[in-house]
């Protein structure tokens, strides 16, 4: 399983919220489509593709912490399968998308940054700690 610095992570939500900007509305609709297509590969099994959706570190860290290429080594982590998403939250180049996962579960949560070819997913697999950092995610950058 791969983990990230939970240093590294309380940064980035706060940056995130930070960050948060009045055009986040219209972001919205591709960080979902990116988030869909992340499962959805995910789902299928196409390794390829969930990590041609992957932020050019997260690739890196998912190949360094196997030792193998990302399209192998993504498919061995146990990210769950998700629902409709809950909530798209959007804050300048930087997003989180919730997975609503029914009554009492906690909610999947999957970051993004925006590049110049897109949305990318960043961390995956993230649920919320209730301890002191706020999520502890499967998939990261580190």
């Amino acid at each position: 399983m791969i983990r990230p610095s939970r240093g590294i992570l309380v940064l980035a939500v706060m940056s995130m919220a930070a960050s948060l900007t009045a055009c986040a509305g219209s972001q919205d609709a591709p960080v979902e489509e990116v988030a869909r297509d992340f499962y959805q590969a995910f789902a299928d099994a196409d390794g390829e593709q969930a990590c041609a959706l992957l932020s050019e570190r997260t690739r890196t860290e998912v190949e360094k912490n196997a030792e193998t290429a990302c399209d192998e080594a993504l498919l061995e982590e146990d990210l769950p399968a998700v629902r409709e998403p809950g909530s798209v939250e959007v804050f300048g180049v930087m997003a989180l998308v919730r997975f609503d996962d029914g009554p009492g579960e906690p909610q999947e949560t999957t970051f993004f940054s925006r590049y110049d070819d897109g949305w990318r997913v960043t961390a995956a697999g993230c649920r919320p700690t209730g301890e002191g950092t706020p999520y502890d995610c499967q998939v990261s950058g580190g």
